[in-house]
């Protein structure tokens, strides 16, 4: 505390409990503040990843149909099931 009243001091801003309390109040709600936006950049870089996992294994399931189609065109004679 008595850091915060030096910092008042060099500004001239008169020192009082009252005021002390305030700006410790906002100080500490500032930090919690920077944390939560730390740890929200935290999961927002983790879904992003998680978001190119999951993309890259709908592009293999697309490309493992392809190559189930084209096999089982091949299995009976080429004759493939409508629609595909």
């Amino acid at each position: 505390m008595v850091q915060l009243h030096g910092f008042l001091a060099r500004f001239g801003v008169p020192f009082s409990r009252s005021r002390q309390v305030l700006l410790v109040s906002f100080f500490r709600s500032q930090r919690e503040h920077q944390q939560l936006l730390g740890r929200k950049a935290e999961r927002d870089k983790q879904a992003a990843a998680m978001a190119k996992r999951v993309e890259a294994q709908q592009e293999q399931l697309a490309a493992a149909e392809r190559l189930a189609t084209e096999q089982a065109g091949e299995a009976t004679g080429g004759a493939v099931a409508p629609g595909r």
